[in-house]
């Protein structure tokens, strides 16, 4: 985490120690070579002990379980994120994109949402801070799994700054006191630095190994020192060069998360963790462990400039309160101002009266920067006292109408300065200006949002229901989200009959219905028992009253949720975790618990044993075959297609990273796209049998689940929100239905529509593919098919239709795979076209009815002068010329990709800007260079 200087509060993610705490699993993963079982059995012995009440911190280790079962090598222990982000780099290196997706994704949000009956929801996830002492409207912030967000007018608007870095998980985060363009972030690949206000990132040249680093800080009084804390690494490391090179000052014998330098004198330094709190004397360089009446729990730490001599220390005991500590001395002598000794003053969770909680996942402590006896706790809740620590008071509640300020639960870090008050929230940031009395939500244009399912549907563009984490269920309808259930939003789904009717779960399968869009619920029967995380529930493809969800058991109800009849006993062990059935046959019924996969053929009266081996983290079934079926797994995807008789591995050259979730595109082509940590990958009949990177200017995120609905790929992100991209452009067969291309890229011919093509189809008849193309400046214009796996002929026109010249054909000119022999695919190369010329181009599929991919590039003559660059851009463009290029153009957020490329010069005007999010090159090797 990343503090502030001179008042200081700071929230971490925290780990809990094996014999006490709640959130052992962190530590067993972190530190031991164990199992993932024998993880998972340890704690649930921890739990068996304390106790499964709601703020205990079980619903953080299910949400940990989830994850981490979905993550497993071949020997059943966790792979890292950074381990798959590795892997996913050297993959997308060696795979450019294949299909194209017309030209990028868009984002959907939520960027704001509207509450309708919902108990607490907002957007996302914020555990990371970095405020400019020098500038109050000038901040930037961090979310787990989304990235670093930055704002220069006071949270009144937002850019992501860190969408396309290699781990976009953030824990701490710290702007440079001297250079407000120089930004530090503390992430689970450790340190990363930003010199140009977060529009690309470095690694130091040394410095803490892949691992969490909980907090960031620089020396008030000379920017080029910092202190770091390696969470897990055990570890103070220290920089004297601006964060270019770090070194380890302490080892403090445990795990590391808060520092504090003194305000008014920087060479006395706090650092805290796990039973320790440590001093230096002289500006980081040297540190000893104090002694104090704390246990073995993790302690966070408070100073203030309203008395340097002052330190809070706050510790917590089984993930609850244990106690407040407080020294007037600098350390040397401690007082206990409260503890929880009384059992009813737990105030670090919902009820004071319930031992444990989920600290310090949820913990911090600051004080006022002008009264050194006022005191804030954050928890589950935010409390304050104003006698030293001796009591508190909740003065904020995560229910909204509850009487008193909402924040949204599970409060992760709080800032105090002379500005204003922030509180760092599972739901968002919130800013309070009147010492926290009431407070303001500056969460709006952050598109954080946790999603782990999304339904969607064919009766309304862009109509999609999402459940994150945190967040609960929202549902977006015509560009707006309506929040309508709290909580952990699990499944959803949409009724394909009435698009008002939307059912979701929230964790362990609590079942909810709106019949009204989400302005207000209606009443569901909940099947009996507890659900896995994310339960299962799937829609009837026949009768839309007919649903299925899974628990221990298989249950079905055929008038909407009113009644549920349980059709499966097979008693295995743990919960049904993904149920799919057949689109084309309600009768073919697929589930899995586990590793253990099952099929149904008659409905659900019998069922047979078709498991594959693994994890089945999803089953999809092809919507025009009820037994081909596809199941992603962690490292490995595998297909049926007798039901599940038997399995091929259909992995190919994907990377060995987990994967969420896989799809039938129903394009006629055996199409599938796949969901990843990160990416979406997609394969074909055409791609012999190989992965292409289909991502473009997707965000390095977690897709956790894809579907598609009136022609658009949807991906759900697990940290960026809901995402869109249009599944290729519409296809003409004849001149009069050329499809119009935008802009140079990757596009999809079908296969004529009765096989065989023709040589000249410019005579009317539709076997051939058209496309037409407005050239937008003078240039030149080359057509491919090379490498398209396919026979092909091109026939290129000028004029119109019923009118046409044909300027430029070809056939059997170049490979139609890479180094092979058979020069039977189709090329124009520099053909020389004008400013408003209307270009007809006919693809002709010689020998089959294959689709095939071909590229459009376009090379101006020049983008000088009068055609200088102007404007704004918002997609992804490429500007090739062997003259020179003049720009003073904005190219905004998202536009993906921007490529200038001059044989001459690239100037860059007055005006021109490149924000946040966007990939730019300049190159200088004019139009046909390798690049």
């Amino acid at each position: 985490m990343r503090h502030i200087c001179l008042i200081t509060c700071l929230c971490t993610i925290g780990f809990i120690p094996v014999s006490l705490y709640s959130q052992i699993y962190l530590d067993l993963q972190a530190k031991t070579d164990m199992r993932f079982q024998e993880i998972v059995d340890s704690t649930e012995a921890f739990y068996d002990v304390i106790g499964r009440e709601k703020g205990k911190g079980y619903k953080p280790f299910q949400r940990w379980k989830y994850e981490a079962e979905r993550s497993l090598d071949s020997e059943g222990r966790i792979k890292t994120s950074v381990d798959d982000y590795n892997a996913y780099r050297a993959y997308q290196a060696k795979n450019p994109p294949g299909k194209y997706l017309s030209g990028s994704f868009t984002e959907l949000g939520p960027l704001s949402a509207t509450n309708t009956i919902t108990w607490s929801s907002a957007l996302g996830r914020f555990s990371a801070l970095g405020l400019d002492i020098n500038n109050p409207d000038h901040l930037i912030t961090g979310s787990p799994s989304g990235g670093v967000w930055r704002t220069r007018d006071g949270g009144n608007t937002w850019d992501p700054i860190y969408d396309f870095a290699l781990e976009i998980n953030i824990w701490s985060l710290e702007i440079s006191h001297s250079d407000p363009d120089y930004y530090f972030a503390g992430t689970g690949d450790g340190i990363f630095y930003s010199t140009d206000a977060g529009y690309t990132w470095e690694k130091p040249v040394s410095g803490p190994p892949n691992s969490e680093i909980n907090a960031i800080i620089m020396d008030p009084n000379d920017s080029n020192i910092l202190l770091a804390s390696h969470r897990y690494g055990e570890k103070i490391w220290r920089s004297s060069d601006g964060g270019i090179n770090w070194n380890v000052v302490h080892t403090p014998g445990n795990d590391c998360y808060d520092i504090e330098f003194v305000p008014g004198n920087p060479n006395i330094v706090y650092a805290s963790g796990k039973g320790f709190i440590a001093k230096s004397t002289d500006n980081g360089i040297s540190w000893n462990n104090l002694t104090g009446p704390w246990g073995n729990g993790v302690i966070m730490m408070a100073v203030s400039a309203a008395n340097a001599n002052y330190l809070y220390a706050l510790q917590e005991v089984s993930g609850g309160y244990n106690a407040t500590y407080r020294s007037v001395d600098q350390g040397l002598n401690w007082t206990t101002q409260s503890d929880n000794s009384s059992g009813t003053n737990n105030i670090l969770t919902y009820n004071q009266s319930q031992p444990g909680g989920q600290a310090p996942r949820d913990m911090d402590i600051c004080i006022s920067p002008s009264n050194i006896n006022e005191v804030y706790v954050a928890g589950t809740e935010l409390w304050r006292s104003l006698d030293g620590g001796v009591t508190f008071t909740k003065i904020a509640d995560w229910l909204v109408n509850s009487g008193l300020p909402f924040i949204h639960a599970d409060v992760d870090l709080l800032y105090y300065n002379e500005n204003a008050f922030y509180a760092g929230t599972d739901g968002g940031l919130f800013v309070s200006e009147d010492n926290a009395v009431s407070w303001t939500d500056w969460t709006t244009g952050t598109g954080v949002r946790q999603f782990y399912r999304i339904g969607s549907t064919d009766d309304e563009l862009d109509r999609v229901s999402g459940g994150s984490q945190d967040n609960g269920t929202g549902t977006l309808i015509n560009g707006t989200w309506y929040d309508w259930v709290g909580a952990d939003g699990m499944e959803t789904l949409i009724d394909w009959s009435d698009k008002d009717v939307i059912y979701t779960n929230i964790q362990f399968g609590g079942l909810y219905k709106t019949t009204n869009g989400g302005n207000s619920f209606a009443p569901i029967t909940n099947t009996p028992g507890s659900g896995a995380w994310v339960t299962p529930f799937e829609q009837d493809p026949d009768n839309s009253n007919t649903l299925y969800q899974g628990k221990e058991e298989v249950y079905k109800t055929t008038n909407g949720g009113s009644s549920w009849t349980m059709i499966s006993n097979l008693g295995l062990p743990g919960k049904c975790t993904e149920i799919e059935i057949a689109p084309s046959n309600n009768q073919y019924i697929y589930a899995s618990w586990g590793v253990n996969l099952y099929a149904s053929r008659d409905g659900g009266s019998n069922w047979v044993d078709i498991s594959p081996g693994g994890f089945i983290n999803y089953i999809d079934v092809h919507p025009d075959d009820a037994l081909r079926l596809a199941v992603a797994q962690s490292g490995k995807i595998y297909e049926s297609t007798d039901g599940g008789l038997n399995w091929a591995d259909i992995t190919g050259n994907l990377p060995d990273i987990t994967y969420y979730c896989v799809l039938y595109a129903d394009d006629g082509n055996m199409g599938m796209y796949l969901g990843g940590r990160p990416g979406v990958c997609f394969k074909d009949n055409n791609s012999s049998g190989n992965w292409s990177n289909v991502s473009f200017n997707l965000p390095v995120v977690q897709v956790r689940e894809l579907e598609i609905r009136n022609n658009f790929l949807y991906v759900a992100t697990y940290g960026r929100g809901l995402w869109k991209a249009g599944l290729g452009t519409e296809h003409g067969f004849s001149c009069a239905t050329a499809s119009l291309i935008n802009e140079p890229g990757y596009y999809t011919a079908p296969g004529p529509v009765h096989g065989n093509g023709c040589y000249n189809c410019s005579d009317g008849s539709t076997h051939a593919n058209w496309f037409k193309f407005d050239v937008p400046d003078d240039g030149k214009l080359s057509i491919k098919s090379c490498h398209a796996g396919v026979d092909t002929r091109l026939w290129v026109y000028s004029g119109s239709c019923g009118n046409l010249t044909e300027i430029a054909s070809s056939d059997d000119d170049c490979a139609i795979t890479p180094g092979s022999g058979n020069m039977y695919a189709s090329h124009v190369e520099d053909l020389a076209v004008s400013n408003g010329q209307m270009i007809f181009i006919e693809w002709d599929d010689a020998w089959s009815d294959d689709d095939f991919f071909w590229s459009l590039e376009f090379c101006s003559d020049a983008f000088s002068g009068p055609r200088a660059l102007t404007g704004v851009i918002a997609s992804s463009e490429t500007y090739e010329t062997d003259g020179l290029i003049d720009s003073d153009q904005l190219i905004s957020n998202p536009a993906g990709e921007v490529i200038y490329d001059s044989k001459i010069a690239i100037n860059f005007l007055p005006g021109f800007e490149i924000q946040a999010g966007v990939i730019f090159e300049a190159l200088a090797d004019g139009c046909g260079g390798a690049h």
